[in-house]
């Protein structure tokens, strides 16, 4: 049975052998430095406070505290705090804070309103991102992305890409793109392209699209006319008559748009199911062909990762017709998921 978590508060006082699993620690104003906690310990640190961890910890940060986190740890920053993250660790910034993202950590950036008696202030977190990182950014947050990292941006995001940085931009996303760096676009996006930098437009209709030096632009418009067509573009994993493809759920198993479907189930059957329906959304269970894409129609929630196993024959991409989500196709019903995976240095495993 589960352990559930103790709801002891303590404020550190410097002696680890007070501190029990599932404790909730208070740090204030102190300098620590390399600290290790017991297993489930939140920390929360305030006021000027400053540490460093290297395991699976969770901390949580206010005011102008700051952190290091390595080895799959995890943290909330709220206020002006900020933090450098490390090895898979994973870090969702709020308000004004910031971090650095190094190595296959993860990065959730969310912007937000204060009311401060009758004027509204925006809050606006920013996100530094190396290495193999990826930042997930919503609302007017901000991030800069170099090396090999990758960037999905909603909303009215912003992001500066440099090197071989990747970003798919979408919702009124900006981004800025230099040296090789590579800019997806779609839905009411914007993009300045600079250097060799490359402009993938998915969606057909745009038009604030800046190119600027040895810059290049594509445009996609995804079009197939028979099924062994999309599965040979797409790269599917294909076993003789079956392929397999990929949902992302909430971790109660229920899909995230109604939360009626629940894909535990040994049976799953489409309550709207139309098989002449003319739109890529709706009227169907929704798979995408790998577990990025799947991951990347709700990249913001916690879930699960499920693998199914469904004949060639039952599943439906809509043919002859542009498409601005070609890697998505819809059924009527399921078996139960073969496999969960789980995020691993980077990979779906």
């Amino acid at each position: 049975m589960k352990k559930q978590r103790n709801l002891r508060v303590i404020k550190w006082e410097g002696d680890l052998l007070k501190v029990r699993p599932y404790d909730e620690v208070l740090i204030e104003d102190l300098d620590l430095g390399l600290v290790s906690f017991p297993q489930n310990v939140v920390v929360v640190l305030k006021g000027n406070s400053k540490i460093e961890v290297k395991q699976e910890v969770s901390l949580v940060l206010h005011n102008k505290s700051k952190a290091i986190i390595r080895n799959g740890g995890h943290a909330r920053l709220y206020d002006e705090s900020s933090a450098e993250f490390y090895d898979n660790s994973k870090g969702n910034l709020y308000d004004s804070s910031s971090g650095r993202f190094f190595d296959f950590s993860i990065g959730y950036l969310w912007s937000t309103t204060k009311s401060f008696w009758q004027e509204k202030k925006e809050e606006i977190p920013f996100g530094y991102f190396y290495d193999n990182s990826r930042g997930h950014l919503t609302g007017r947050a901000a991030g800069f992305f170099t090396d090999y990292s990758q960037a999905y941006m909603m909303d009215l995001a912003r992001g500066t890409f440099f090197r071989h940085a990747q970003g798919k931009i979408s919702d009124g996303g900006e981004g800025e793109f230099h040296d090789t760096s590579i800019g997806i676009l779609a839905f009411k996006a914007s993009g300045t392209f600079y250097d060799s930098s490359i402009c993938i437009k998915e969606d057909s209709y745009l038009d604030n699209i800046k190119l600027y030096g040895n810059s290049k632009h594509f445009s996609i418009l995804y079009k197939f006319s028979s099924k062994r067509e999309w599965l040979k573009w797409s790269g599917a994993e294909v076993e003789g008559e079956y392929v397999y493809l990929y949902k992302w759920v909430r971790e109660d198993f229920k899909d995230f748009y109604s939360g009626t479907i629940d894909y535990s189930k040994d049976k799953i059957e489409a309550p709207d199911w139309d098989p002449l329906f003319d739109d890529e959304c709706g009227k169907g269970l929704h798979l995408a062909v790998d577990p990025w894409t799947a991951f990347t129609f709700k990249p913001f929630a916690k879930g699960r990762m499920l693998k199914f196993k469904v004949p060639i024959s039952d599943f439906v991409v809509l043919l002859n017709k542009p498409l601005i989500f070609p890697a998505k196709v819809r059924v009527k019903k399921l078996n139960k998921y073969i496999e969960e995976l789980h995020l691993k240095n980077g990979k779906w495993v």
